[in-house]
């Protein structure tokens, strides 16, 4: 039998201002892919909208809202953890946004390989304390905290040392 989903989810909204992190390992990734496709896509309007070539931009029929208003004052830092290049989920998609979104910071990846292959350039093995304390941003309004124990407990108790209140932490 199926469940879910579960947890408390991102809470945002159309006004949510401030910066948020997120911190996932392995399938603990995927709480944050709708939230990091928006956002590429957010930058992608944002984009068009300098040339004026908005209008064609949302398709008939479309919900989404990336226009004006709609997470404005927003910014996403994510770290994301995996053993294998073959368990990363969504990479692309990632490192798209990231791309995209350099110029505004309005997303910014982490991502390390814990068992790096032999022609891996990238960073790799665990986010250290020291890298984590240097690259979490100081004024967050959320961390978010995603994939499976020990990794929930371990990273909870690191931001805790870092001084960070329990209030401002989100286990999903």
């Amino acid at each position: 039998e199926m469940i879910g989903p579960m947890g408390p989810g991102l809470g945002l909204t159309s006004g949510t201002e401030g910066h948020m992190v997120g911190l996932a390992a392995g399938t603990g990734i995927l709480p944050f892919l709708d939230l990091v496709y928006f956002l590429m896509k957010k930058e992608e309007y944002m984009m068009r909208s300098k040339k004026g070539e908005t209008e064609a931009f949302t398709p008939e029929g479309c919900v989404e809202n990336y226009g004006p208003g709609m997470l404005e004052k927003f910014k996403f830092t994510l770290f994301y953890w995996v053993r294998y290049i073959d368990d990363a989920i969504g990479l692309k998609l990632l490192e798209k946004c990231a791309e995209m979104c350099a110029a505004s910071k309005r997303f910014t990846l982490h991502f390390t390989l814990t068992m790096p292959p032999p022609n891996w350039t990238k960073m790799f093995g665990r986010f250290s304390p020291e890298y984590l304390n240097a690259n979490v941003p100081k004024r967050v309004q959320r961390l978010y905290v995603c994939g499976p124990e020990p990794f929930h407990s371990d990273i909870t108790t690191l931001l805790e040392s870092f001084e960070v209140p329990k209030s401002k932490i989100v286990n999903l």
